[in-house]
């Protein structure tokens, strides 16, 4: 469901996936094993048209027509119609993250635009559990007071982003903190080191790794090292490729269930990973990477947050754009070249291919904002991310 998701948010609404149905039963298959497609399209169509039409073509249900004659969701859709850019109407069987695009960033700016709008507080559980526009009104009506729709002033009842410098000063929660050490000892020093060594001769020896401009690498942070999302292997090569390694002032963050196995569990300290997910628990994660920087310390991020299908470099979540923005770290991109080839996404086992990994020139928040800007982003945090993305782009071509 994640992966269509993040593949819907760019597709025009009449391709998006609108939902799917998971079988026991065998799909039809010739001899040598392919699908029989135009089987499966007689089987299962007939089960789809069943189970309902997407919410564009659905015929609205009582429940749903009566919803939309209120008030308050009348002000919800139209604040959704202004923030999003959907064209056309938006009804309450709408879902948020398939129909609207509206991501985990997404929500957090919903619940602060609302709150503005309806003058009140919203818990993030509203937005975070919401799965339609009809459960955004639901969720959200017991909260007003009673008699009244909203309170709010129309000049007020404008779309502005979340406070997120106010919000990333707030502490993480005590489990993430207990992850992030800032202060490791000798045998972290020394697990890390070996950790380092031991893939560094691995790339040398498999994949021919080379590095290019280790001499661009800032001798002071705190900085946020960004690279393109290419294979399995890109932490592991950045890491091997760092200058002076290990690097223990240099956190990387990684998914958070790829780090629930016991083994791995006692990896985090040492490979200096920052265990979190920034799909359902976005806001956490992003206060734990702020709170690194703010301590002085570096992040290594891939902005792209997937990594890509076709070895091309994709568009950088919001998100990163906001941590550049508020945290004022520098910006030092990393291109990874030739791990794309070695293993990607849609393969199962790596293959031999040369690998490259080439640092780039540190560059301030303030001149990567301006320059987005002039690209034509819509604030600042776009603006980071267009002109980041496009720095990165010229490091990866040379």
């Amino acid at each position: 469901k994640e992966r269509f998701d993040n593949v819907s948010r760019v597709l025009p609404s009449h391709m998006r996936l609108m939902g799917f149905t998971i079988t026991l039963d065998k799909i039809p298959r010739t001899l040598l094993g392919k699908i029989k497609r135009y089987e499966v399209k007689e089987i299962w169509t007939p089960k789809a048209i069943e189970e309902g039409h997407p919410a564009e073509e659905r015929k609205l249900s009582e429940e749903d027509l009566e919803i939309m004659e209120m008030a308050l969701a009348r002000k919800i859709i139209d604040y959704l119609k202004k923030q999003t850019g959907v064209k056309g109407t938006i009804t309450p069987a709408h879902l948020l993250e398939l129909d609207l695009g509206i991501d985990s960033l997404g929500r957090i700016e919903l619940a602060s635009g609302l709150e503005k709008l309806l003058d009140i507080e919203i818990q993030g559980e509203i937005i975070g559990s919401a799965f339609t526009v009809k459960d955004l009104v639901m969720g959200i009506e017991p909260l007003l007071p009673e008699g009244a729709v909203y309170r709010a002033k129309k000049e007020e009842a404008q779309i502005s982003p979340t406070r997120w410098k106010d919000t990333l000063q707030e502490l993480p929660k005590e489990e993430n903190l207990a992850k992030i050490d800032l202060k490791p000892g000798f045998w972290t020093w020394l697990g890390c080191f070996i950790f380092v060594a031991c893939h560094y001769l691995f790339f040398r020896s498999f994949y021919d790794l080379k590095v290019e401009g280790k001499e661009n690498f800032p001798k002071e942070g705190p900085y946020i090292l960004y690279g393109n999302h290419t294979s399995y292997f890109d932490g592991l090569l950045v890491a091997s490729a760092l200058p002076g390694f290990p690097r223990l002032d240099l956190f990387f963050v990684g998914f958070r269930p790829y780090f629930n196995v016991p083994i791995i569990r006692n990896l985090i300290k040492i490979g200096r990973i920052i265990p979190l997910d920034f799909s359902s628990h976005l806001l956490e994660a992003m206060k734990s990477c702020f709170y690194v920087l703010k301590n002085g310390r570096n992040l290594c991020l891939f902005p792209e947050g997937i990594r890509t299908l076709d070895g091309n470099i994709g568009n950088f979540k919001k998100g990163f754009g906001i941590l550049a923005k508020e945290s004022g770290a520098k910006l030092v991109p990393v291109a990874i070249i030739g791990a794309y080839e070695a293993w990607p996404r849609t393969s199962k086992y790596p293959r031999r291919h040369p690998i490259k990994v080439r640092f780039g020139k540190a560059v301030d928040v303030k001149g990567i904002e301006e320059e987005g800007l002039k690209l034509g982003a819509k604030d600042s945090y776009e603006a980071i991310c267009v002109a980041a993305r496009e720095e990165l782009v010229r490091l990866k071509e040379g």
